[in-house]
């Protein structure tokens, strides 16, 4: 899957070194209550959102080291319980959305 941002570009986030996993998620679900997302969106975008930021802290990666490559190989490695198989096209997307959405919710884009 390939996204839109241009592969040299970087999300600076000066910020981020006060705010721990479950801020972050803080942040991202007022930002989905403030913006009047549907129910949809507030159950699944932190889930990924969460998803995502245990996979950097695995990694050793900040959230300022995210490149569109590691968030791509991110969507693209993540599986279905139990299978080999990779998620669906729209579960990938969402995944990627969701990202999208925590980048610019804590790096102010």
């Amino acid at each position: 899957m390939v996204l839109e941002v241009p592969h040299s570009r970087r999300w600076p986030c000066p910020d981020l070194m006060n705010l721990n996993t479950s801020r972050c998620l803080e942040k991202v679900r007022e930002h989905l209550s403030a913006q009047r997302y549907g129910a949809c969106a507030r159950a699944s975008y932190p889930y990924a959102a969460r998803s995502f930021l245990r996979y950097l802290e695995r990694r050793g990666w900040s959230l300022e080291s995210v490149t569109p490559e590691r968030l791509d190989r991110y969507v693209s490695s993540r599986r279905l319980k139990g299978s080999r198989r990779p998620y669906p096209k729209q579960f990938r997307r969402m995944h990627a959305a969701a990202i999208r959405m925590l980048l610019r919710v804590l790096c102010g884009h």
